[in-house]
């Protein structure tokens, strides 16, 4: 064979083997292109023949595909306890747009103070109460020594007038029997009735004087009776304003919402003949002071027109559930009216409503006082919701079922296939929960109005409080990393 024939058979098994090996390395290119979808598309069916049965109820419920279980809360029970996460239904109710504006609890004006100022000029001997004790009519507040020079030297002359009548009285009677056996000439007895005239009409001046100087009617009629100076009195709480309260159950050792709130005085302070001796409080009512712009008094008429209630809530029952004011819950109250006049400096109007008061607690101490605990005090802050308009049969939750994450809203439901086998990853997981999207149609600090759009529907149980909480798990537990289970029971 010539040299020339070898070479082009060796040419020829060349190129075939380069063929072959461009086939067998296009046959893996293509065999890497189409495996992983390939498989992938026997694994999503597999997958989804699993899972459709699962969450074909879940969209139903919320109009919505499957979500993927990387975006559910999972909880044990010790978490859902710590949180104090409460569970309940969707339900529709009546919903008050409400305009919320700031209050304060205030004591009514010429109602709620009463002073209580010394009737004389004198020393202060004892102080029969303390701060904060709660006092009826007649109490005791404090015993005076008198100095009052005036009403020493009115006392003196009533004394020295009824020694006069008592002289005159008996002259009186003395005279008679001789005036009528006409051994004593008649004008004798006229001129002595006449002088006891005059003597009965000097007692009562000098005993106006005495009262309108201070002296107490029952420290008067003792002074007639024993004809002894007066150096000691005893100032005690007045006569009270009767309040909203039966009359017929007030009584003199009643107390109706009186109280010490400050004393000004001490033993052995020299006071004088009106100055403040102590200040009591009555809170049995109160007043709400709200503050509205000028731009809602068309708002204010309106609810004063239409008798609408307003939601009063105290700022204690706002931020702490566990509170004395969280037990009774927000009140339903009228407005009672709006000032007549416009703050220059604020551009505000103030409104008042009337708080009915009463007593949270009753302490008595070894000495017999009684101390009485008010439910609401002046200084209390308050919220108001002025209502606006009525929506009816909306779905209302409260505020803090609803979690915001920028313009997304969620709620919390309880996921509907069990996932807590024993020998499984999340074996002590106690409730798993996963987010719907929702759309706000109004929230507040209390409350939350759900859109109830075409297709929506939720029966089953969601998270009522800290979804915001949940909200921040669900995003830490998926970047943890995916459920290597996710989608599957056993």
């Amino acid at each position: 064979m010539s040299l020339l024939t070898k070479f082009q058979s060796a040419a020829a098994v060349l190129a075939g083997c380069v063929v072959v090996t461009a086939v067998f390395a296009s046959g893996i290119a293509t065999g890497c292109y189409f495996y992983p979808k390939l498989m992938g598309a026997t694994a999503e069916v597999g997958h989804g023949a699993h899972d459709d049965h699962a969450h074909e109820e879940d969209a139903h419920d919320h109009g919505g595909g499957g979500h993927e279980r990387e975006n559910h809360v999972k909880l044990t029970k010790q978490a859902f306890e710590n949180i104090g996460l409460t569970m309940g239904s969707l339900e529709r109710s009546d919903y008050w747009k409400s305009l919320l504006v700031p209050a304060e609890v205030v004591e009514i004006p010429g109602r709620s103070n009463l002073s209580v100022s010394a009737p004389i000029s004198g020393v202060v001997q004892t102080v029969k109460v303390l701060p904060g004790e709660a006092v009826g009519e007649g109490t005791l507040i404090c015993d005076l020594t008198i100095t009052d020079e005036a009403l020493v030297e009115a006392q003196s002359s009533l004394l020295n007038t009824l020694s006069q009548i008592d002289v005159t009285e008996t002259e009186i009677a003395r005279l008679v029997p001789l005036t009528e056996s006409g051994a004593v000439a008649k004008k004798s007895l006229i001129d002595a009735r006449y002088k006891l005239q005059q003597l009965q009409a000097n007692q009562d001046t000098v005993q106006q004087e005495l009262k309108g100087r201070g002296l107490p009617e029952q420290q008067l009629a003792q002074l007639v009776t024993d004809r002894q100076l007066v150096t000691a009195l005893q100032v005690s709480s007045p006569k009270f304003q009767l309040t909203s309260s039966d009359p017929s159950e007030v009584t003199s050792d009643n107390r109706r919402g009186y109280s010490i709130e400050t004393l000004h005085v001490h033993p052995g302070q020299t006071v004088q003949r009106g100055q403040d001796l102590c200040d009591l409080s009555y809170h049995e009512e109160l007043y709400v002071q709200g503050t509205a712009f000028e731009s809602d008094l068309d708002l204010l008429n309106r609810i004063a027109e239409n008798n609408w209630s307003m939601t009063v809530e105290f700022h204690s029952h706002l931020h702490d559930e566990d509170s004395d004011e969280a037990d009774h819950g927000p009140l339903k109250l009228n407005l009672l009216r709006i000032d007549n006049h416009v703050d220059q400096v604020s551009r505000t109007v103030r409104f008042y409503i009337s708080l009915p008061n009463d007593v949270e607690r009753t302490i008595t101490d070894d000495s017999g006082r009684v101390f009485q605990q008010w439910r609401h005090r002046p200084g209390q802050r308050v919220h108001l919701s002025l209502p606006e308009s009525l929506w009816s049969n909306q779905l209302v939750v409260p505020a803090d079922a609803v979690a915001v994450d920028g313009p997304n809203a969620m709620i919390f439901a309880k996921y509907k296939v069990p996932f807590h086998l024993k020998g499984h990853d999340d074996y002590d997981m106690w409730m798993e929960l996963e987010p719907v999207p929702v759309r706000l149609l109004h929230r507040d600090n209390q409350r939350a109005v759900i859109a109830t759009d075409p297709g929506f529907k939720i029966s089953r149980p969601i998270a009522m409080n800290h979804a915001h909480k949940l909200h921040l798990a669900m995003k830490m537990q998926s970047g943890a990393g995916g459920d290597p289970h996710a989608g599957h029971t056993h």
